[in-house]
């Protein structure tokens, strides 16, 4: 990889690392580039210890969640993200969908899992065909993105967004 894909990966790793964090940034950015054998490799370390410390599976969690209270966003959201995570973008693109419906003026900044939701959705619209939809949807985060960067925000997240970012618009051709 090169360019912003590459500084981004670079960032993921080394940020992962920082925290203790057994790949949590470097596997969403290696799904982002078409990455998904090495995506899969390093989220079977996370997802497992990731379940160990929730007791349970996430995927099972959350829907048991969800079916509890089906119009709260950080349910919906947490749902999309357990199938998003576990590659699942097929099954996750209609909580996907929700999440953004469910957001004030469809904006998904709106708590603390709407931008990773929105670029999941932009991939999930884009896997199935439809990139203008995908298109749509990265415009949201890289909007909310550029805003944050011209009001000089800095925090670890926002350099995680334009990762991802970048690797959304990474040519998986190349």
């Amino acid at each position: 990889y090169e360019g912003k894909t590459a500084e981004g990966l670079t960032w993921a790793l080394k940020a992962d690392r920082a925290a203790g964090r057994p790949t949590g940034y470097a596997t969403h950015i290696f799904m982002f580039v078409g990455e998904h054998d090495e995506a899969r490799r390093l989220r079977g370390t996370w997802a497992i210890k990731e379940a160990e410390e929730r007791g349970g599976g996430p995927i099972e969690k959350t829907q048991r969640a969800l079916r509890r209270d089906p119009d709260n966003i950080q349910r919906v959201s947490e749902a999309a993200l357990a199938l998003s995570n576990a590659g699942r973008l097929g099954e996750a693109l209609p909580l996907l969908e929700r999440a953004l419906d469910l957001s004030p003026d469809g904006r998904p900044v709106t708590h603390r899992l709407g931008l990773l939701i929105t670029m999941y959705l932009a991939e999930a619209r884009r896997r199935s065909g439809d990139e203008a939809g995908a298109q749509a949807a990265a415009a949201l985060v890289r909007d909310d993105y550029a805003a944050q960067v011209a009001a000089g925000l800095k925090y670890e997240n926002l350099d995680f967004w334009g990762a991802l970012i970048a690797a959304f618009d990474h040519d998986h051709d190349a």
